[in-house]
């Protein structure tokens, strides 16, 4: 089973729903498993704060993955990283859709 550990600080705050790729559905061994083939691609928007000090920002998210082929290998975390440059320009207004959002975080 995968999990995205969606991080609460670092500078910004993760939106909306997350996207996932489309899967089949399948029973294995008394348990519904939702197999994605080939490539999956998981999106979620992240905003950054209008406080958030200029330079260079990190974000790490901790991804829980289990591969399957003709067996399952044991899950395992990795980190998927992105470095983000935030300028000292004036900040951008926030889409409305989530501002009520980003205001709980």
């Amino acid at each position: 089973m995968n999990k995205i550990k969606f991080p609460a600080d670092a500078g910004g705050a993760f939106v909306g729903d997350l996207k996932e790729p489309k899967g089949i559905t399948r029973k294995e061994e008394d348990a519904k498993v939702v197999m994605v083939e080939g490539v999956g691609l998981w999106e979620r928007t992240v905003v950054i704060r209008p406080d958030t000090k200029p330079g260079k920002l990190k974000i790490t998210v901790p991804v829980r993955v289990m591969a399957c082929a003709d067996r399952c290998l044991p899950p395992q975390t990795i980190n998927v990283e992105a470095e983000i440059t935030v300028t000292d320009a004036p900040a951008v207004e926030v889409d409305p859709k989530y501002k009520k959002e980003l205001e709980k975080k």
